[in-house]
């Protein structure tokens, strides 16, 4: 969820829906291996969310049974408190942060790309 939630160095509170829940709610599941995850809901389809985390670029298909809770708030530095529904400037974030998805994906196999491609033809050379 980078870079939203920092693995490793923020602390989230996680608490059972009080409400519906609504695209841009980041929501812990569990996936099918017994994965638990958190990630962003992008929308809704057929009876299922689907999810995708801000650093990713797959959306999953999320049954409603497999979420166990949204997250409340985070915790940065042991410091400052963020209180993910009602902290403006962080919902603003987030949203631009997933309106600019398209440019995102758009952008971002090609770097990859280059790099396995250039490793391929070093490997051929040798």
């Amino acid at each position: 969820m980078h870079p939203f939630i920092r693995g490793g160095k923020d602390l989230v509170t996680v608490v059972l829906p009080t409400r519906a829940l609504r695209r841009l709610d980041a929501v812990l599941y569990y996936r099918s291996n017994g994965e638990h995850v958190i990630h962003r809901i992008v929308g809704k389809k057929d009876g299922v969310y689907l999810i995708r985390g801000d650093n990713c670029y797959y959306t999953e298909r999320v049954p409603s049974e497999r979420v166990i809770g949204v997250v409340e708030s985070i915790l940065r530095n042991n410091e400052k408190k963020i209180d993910v529904e009602h902290h403006r400037l962080y919902r603003l974030a987030v949203w631009l942060w997933c309106a600019v998805y398209p440019l995102r994906y758009a952008c971002s196999p090609v770097p990859r790309g280059v790099r396995k491609l250039r490793r391929i033809l070093k490997e051929r050379t040798r």
